[in-house]
């Protein structure tokens, strides 16, 4: 079986609207999140330091991840500033670094065994090619319990050492950080997987778009 997905840039209406949707049906489980509109269009979206990877499969909307850029001096543009300001601010002494979260990261599950594993991969694998291309010096992330041990294995991120309810979730989360540009040779030896090439980084820094096939 091929993999036949497509990493892109939302930049158009069509590939917002399914960005949105994506994320919809991704927390409709999740009774805080309102049947997963919470979690869909927020007016943050709109930033223009803000950027939404879209994975297509086959052609078809499959799956998705945020990217909210700042510096040292901006750092409150982040999504998870207002929870961990202390943290970041000790994380990001420079007022010149740059920094790049990950969040919103929703992945359609339905279809063939395998295939969200593979739409996961190709959306990190888009994201890399962002913080490398663009040499952001730090990447952070607010995440849930569960999802601790794969970014802190597969990405060599470190996480906080307390983690903090969520008021609205209930749940428990950690802050990860990591250098993942400066990293990037270590990543390649233990997730080759994850890091894009140099011919993957050179299409993704022409046309924002990075094809497995």
């Amino acid at each position: 079986m091929t993999h036949d997905v497509t990493v892109r840039t939302a930049r158009s209406a069509q590939d917002r609207d399914a960005v949105f949707e994506l994320r919809r049906i991704a927390y409709a489980r999740h009774p805080w999140s309102e049947q997963g509109r919470k979690m869909a269009y927020q007016s943050l979206d709109d930033a223009p330091w803000v950027r939404s990877l879209l994975a297509l499969h086959h052609g078809r909307p499959a799956g998705t991840l945020r990217l909210i850029a700042s510096t040292g001096a901006t750092l409150d543009r982040l999504e998870c500033f207002e929870t961990w300001e202390e943290e970041l601010r000790a994380a990001v002494p420079d007022a010149q670094a740059t920094v790049l979260e990950f969040n919103r990261f929703a992945v359609h599950d339905e279809g063939a065994a395998g295939v969200p594993v593979v739409v996961q991969a190709a959306l990190l694998k888009a994201a890399l090619a962002v913080v490398i291309s663009e040499k952001m010096d730090l990447c952070v992330a607010e995440i849930t319990q569960p999802h601790l041990r794969f970014y802190q294995r597969q990405l060599r991120m470190t996480a906080s050492v307390h983690g903090k309810h969520g008021r609205i979730t209930g749940e428990t989360y950690h802050l990860v950080t990591g250098r993942l540009a400066e990293g990037a040779a270590a990543l390649q030896a233990s997730s080759p997987w994850l890091v894009p090439d140099a011919g993957e980084l050179a299409t993704w820094e022409k046309t924002s778009e990075l094809v497995l096939g």
